[in-house]
């Protein structure tokens, strides 16, 4: 399994997850498509469908192109409702319910981000990647996962460097986004002994240090942690040889 990072952070977010078998599964819809395109090598046959957390636009704003490209897209009522239609490949998925998308299979599960907006984590398994926990736009997750092989997770602000910000609104980053030491609280609060990889997401660019956060994260997990970056690959496999 390789994951593909389009984008991340609040001017866009996507990425991709490819089995060895060609199959695509789409995180996020929130970049140009043309760059998904690009990243496929403007292949989208073996595209088996996208997942979208929210309706904030950095995660959505592409829904409506994906859809008139014959992908079908999953994501919660709130969404369906935003961007849907009768004859829409828009499908609505329920919180704790599992689903197969091709040889993925997905149960979504609410956390808390926007207290208006519903939000979904999705924890997605397939035999070659094992159990993948994907975590954006969040404050707080109420579950805790055994067995996860590879984590995609928010690590959006330093507490210190967004407590001393004069520019975007502190209040709003702390009450809907994961700071990176609640990232590490997050993680340490799991069963961590099966896991590969930790791919650190959605980074601020004013209150945050990619850096920094990635020694944090490395030094209090001792796995193996990336800074998600456009255009970064990574071997997102079940073990790590």
């Amino acid at each position: 399994m390789k994951l593909t990072v389009i984008g991340s952070g609040s001017s866009g977010n996507c990425y991709l997850l490819k089995s060895s078998s060609g199959e695509v599964l789409i995180l996020e819809c929130g970049e140009k498509f043309s760059k998904v395109k690009e990243a496929l090598n403007f292949d989208l046959s073996g595209v088996v469908g996208a997942l979208s957390s929210h309706q904030h636009l950095d995660h959505c704003l592409e829904i409506n192109t994906f859809q008139k490209n014959g992908i079908k897209v999953y994501s919660n009522k709130s969404v369906v409702e935003k961007f849907g239609g009768a004859k829409s490949n828009l499908i609505c998925i329920e919180p704790n319910k599992q689903f197969n998308v091709g040889s993925f299979s997905v149960i979504p599960f609410l956390v808390r981000h926007d207290p208006i907006i519903d939000t979904f984590g999705f924890l997605i398994n397939h035999i070659e990647s094992g159990k993948i926990v994907f975590l954006t736009d969040l404050v707080y997750s109420k579950y805790s996962f055994n067995g996860i092989a590879n984590w995609i997770i928010e690590a959006n602000y330093c507490e210190n460097l967004v407590n001393s910000s004069d520019g975007f609104l502190p209040s709003r980053v702390i009450n809907s986004h994961l700071s990176v030491q609640n990232c590490i609280k997050l993680l340490q609060a799991n069963d961590l002994t099966q896991t590969n990889n930790i791919c650190l997401i959605h980074l601020s660019d004013k209150n945050s240090h990619a850096k920094d956060f990635k020694r944090k994260v490395t030094e209090a997990t001792n796995k193996l942690v990336h800074i998600a970056e456009p255009n970064l690959t990574i071997d997102f496999d079940k073990t790590p040889f």
